[in-house]
């Protein structure tokens, strides 16, 4: 009797440590399986994210804004290619003063800077009508037209301490210049000549006569007209 019982309870001993041995062997597996199931998952995702490209990207800053009119985000940004302001490159031509300098254009509008003591006439995109004086042998721009007086042909003016009955007149030659053609006219003070479509006045002729004296070439200025 007393044998039978000490098989039964090595029989219940071993039964539950068989129980126990696959009871250990099964949370082992499981933990295991736990532990793989992570590093697949880890390894999934890396290999998503380098499949779609993920990396630190780069963008230009955007400013957010709210208008305080209607609550609205609004999203602003610099510009990256600023206009660059206009230059205005003006000809090279030059006008030759009274005195002989030469004046060169300048200024938005490529105007003749103004003669040592004169004014700005004597440009092409202003007034056709300015006046402009000029010397023997220099060229002035009116209008389109070069003039340039060659010489004086006669000189008839009443002197100025004289009474005349007849004013009289001065009479120049004249080199005129528009569009590449040239021609070589004479022109009488106070009258006007047709060139090219142009109409050359000669307005004035100084300094006036004296009777006792003579004006030489270099001392005589004629003031022009073109419309």
């Amino acid at each position: 009797m007393k044998n039978n019982k000490n098989i039964i309870i090595s029989v219940i001993v071993v039964i539950v440590l068989l129980v126990l041995g696959l009871s250990w062997n099964s949370s082992r597996k499981n933990t295991e399986n736990l532990d793989n199931s992570g590093e697949m998952q880890a390894t999934s995702t890396e290999t998503t994210n380098s499949s779609n490209g993920a990396g630190v990207t780069s963008s230009k800053p955007i400013k957010n804004s709210t208008n305080p009119s209607t609550g609205s985000n609004q999203t602003s940004q610099t510009p990256s290619n600023p206009t660059t302001p206009s230059v205005t490159a003006c000809t090279m031509d030059a006008r030759i003063c009274p005195d002989g300098s030469a004046v060169g254009r300048s200024g938005p509008s490529c105007e003749f800077s103004a003669c040592p003591g004169g004014s700005t006439s004597g440009n092409t995109t202003g007034n056709p009508y300015i006046q402009t004086s000029a010397a023997l042998n220099q060229t002035i721009i009116i209008g389109g037209v070069y003039i340039t007086p060659i010489k004086v042909v006669s000189d008839s003016r009443c002197p100025s301490d004289v009474t005349c009955v007849w004013a009289g007149e001065a009479k120049i030659m004249v080199h005129l210049v528009k569009n590449n053609v040239s021609e070589d006219v004479e022109i009488t003070s106070g009258s006007s000549i047709s060139f090219r479509g142009s109409t050359v006045s000669l307005v004035e002729v100084q300094p006036q006569q004296k009777s006792r004296t003579s004006i030489l070439d270099k001392n005589y200025v004629f003031t022009f007209r073109v419309i």
